[in-house]
């Protein structure tokens, strides 16, 4: 249920959109996306601050064990 403008396609407003998989389906493709653009998931560790810039996203500055697969 989409509709393109200029070659991109957009989707109308209030559209059910479910992940293969559900949940557990949703959170493997966001790691899988994450680790091939570079981003490191972390769990169960403390942060000190957050350094962002105008380009990236916040990134943590603690020292911590990353996502183990």
């Amino acid at each position: 249920m989409t509709y393109e403008v200029e070659g991109k396609h957009h989707f109308w407003g209030g559209l059910t959109v479910e992940a293969v998989g559900g949940g557990a389906g949703l959170v493997e493709m966001l790691l899988e996306r994450a680790a091939k653009v570079g981003i490191d998931v972390r769990y169960e560790h403390g942060v000190r601050s957050l350094l962002t810039d105008s380009v990236t996203a916040p990134r943590e500055e603690a020292r911590t064990r990353p996502h183990a697969r």
